[in-house]
């Protein structure tokens, strides 16, 4: 029994310093050779890689886990030189370690991309010094450097123009104002004048002086949309109200201050149709255009062009081709003919008398638009002649829009005047004009819905002593 223990201790002793051989043996580091092996190795358990083959003054430098795949290159002392798939190197203690035929992989080690050199930053483009570079060459040049010149316009920072660049609502708004008015647009800064135009933005105070102003009315939403590029019809609308020039809607509703614009000659050349985008080229163009009219030098600006002009129907209008302008030939040489195609209106009238027909606003209910004649050559010292030819919406309420012309002058007094109209007063006749029913109270003329297929009432008033002249132009006048 006692051998039986002597052996058993023995056993034991001889086990724990095999397994632990390397361990013991921490002073006789290094004193072995180091061999070259080749072979991988399979992890029995988890253990250390260290970075010299010794426990003592070793530094740990990863773990290995158990069933891990390793490849042995170097040995010596009881420890193992390895390698990982990663490749990671270091000593292991051989024991950890058993030799295996598994495959052992590395993983490509993706070599870091050098750091590419940084790009040297551009040289900033250097700014020509030149004012509205270009320009030069450009068919509107002469323009623009005149409203420069003026100080309504000035270019963007680099010093160019950028006549081709197409305009939006605020910017046109801004160089009318500008170019028309001195300081009354500041102190708007900080209105609210629509919902999409916010207090304080660089545009606000124009915008908002023009609507008080009439020039601008927005949409029906409620919305002015600054930044929406503007078409022709709309920038023409704008810088005639600023410039003073009355608006008449018409039929459609820019007939009347296109066709102005283009008995002026205020249209540039190259716009296409009505709702053409519009550039700062051709805006320049046309604000030079008004600007040289009322400073009578138009013909100057356009020289041999001073003739051409164009037209509503340049544009893509339509009028009554059917339509035939008055013939005054018969008249004599001192009459003259006034045409408006968009309602179907055309007179003649003594241009010995009366000076240049004017179209615009009355300002009156039931006769919102006239056309007026006026002379200083008869009487100057007396008083001013007048001839007016009133245009009158045909509203199916009025007793005028539905007279009953097989009723008697009495029976038409009261429906027409009220019924305390003074017959002998008032002088109520029934006439014919050009064969179309009409009524006459001495020099005055009323012809329901005769122009524009209905659409339109004509009146008629002038003074007194010109009545042979109206009956003249009554006859010739085409309707």
């Amino acid at each position: 029994m006692k051998k039986l223990q002597i052996s058993f201790l023995t056993t034991v002793a001889i086990f724990i310093s095999v397994l632990f051989a390397p361990f013991a043996m921490a002073s006789d580091c290094f004193h072995d050779p180091i061999l070259e092996k080749d072979m991988n190795g399979e992890v029995k358990s988890a253990v250390f890689v260290r970075d010299v083959p010794c426990m003592e003054g070793s530094v740990v430098l990863t773990t290995l886990g158990a069933g891990e795949i390793v490849y042995i290159y170097e040995y010596t002392d009881g420890w193992w030189h390895i390698k990982r798939s990663d490749g990671t190197t270091g000593w292991v203690g051989e024991t950890f370690i058993q030799e295996t035929s598994a495959a052992f992989n590395e993983d490509p080690v993706d070599e870091p991309e050098p750091e590419p050199e940084p790009e040297p930053a551009p040289e900033p483009e250097p700014i020509n010094e030149d004012p509205l570079w270009d320009i030069t060459g450009h068919k509107y040049e002469e323009a623009i450097w005149y409203i420069y010149n003026a100080a309504i316009v000035g270019g963007y920072p680099d010093n160019s123009y950028q006549p081709d660049l197409t305009i939006n609502r605020a910017e046109l708004l801004k160089i009318i104002i500008e170019a028309v008015y001195t300081t009354e647009f500041e102190g708007f800064e900080n209105r609210e004048c629509f919902s999409d135009v916010a207090s304080g933005e660089w545009y606000t105070k124009y915008i908002c002086f023009a609507k008080r102003e009439a020039i601008v009315e927005g949409y029906d939403d409620g919305t002015f949309r600054p930044a929406e590029k503007i078409n022709f019809v709309e920038a023409l609308k704008i810088a005639m109200i600023g410039f003073g020039y009355d608006y008449v809607e018409g039929d459609p509703w820019y007939y009347n201050i296109v066709d102005t614009a283009s008995t002026n000659n205020f249209i540039p050349f190259d716009v296409e149709n009505f709702d053409s985008e519009f550039t700062r080229g051709q805006m320049a163009d046309m604000i030079t255009r008004i600007l040289k009219y009322q400073d009578d030098e138009l013909d100057e600006y356009l020289g041999d062009d001073i003739d051409s002009s164009i037209t509503y129907e340049d544009l893509g209008g339509v009028v009554n081709k059917n339509f035939v302008e008055a013939d005054c030939s018969e008249l004599g040489e001192d009459w003259d003919v006034y045409t408006k195609p968009d309602i179907e209106l055309s007179i003649c009238y003594n241009s010995k008398y009366w000076g240049e027909p004017g179209f615009g606003p009355r300002g009156t209910i039931g006769h919102p638009w006239q056309i007026s004649f006026y002379s200083e050559n008869r009487w100057p010292d007396e008083y001013d002649p007048y001839l007016f030819y009133y245009l009158q919406s045909n509203d199916p309420d009025s007793p005028w829009n539905s007279i009953d012309f097989d009723l008697s002058e009495e029976e038409l007094l009261p429906i027409l005047y009220g019924e305390d109209a003074d017959l002998d007063q008032i002088k109520l006749e029934k006439v014919e004009i050009q064969g179309i029913p009409a009524i006459r109270d001495w020099s005055q003329y009323y012809i329901p819905g005769v122009l524009k297929d209905g659409k339109y009432n004509l009146s008629i008033s002038a003074s007194p002593e010109f009545q042979y002249d109206v009956e003249q132009m009554l006859e010739y006048m085409s309707i």
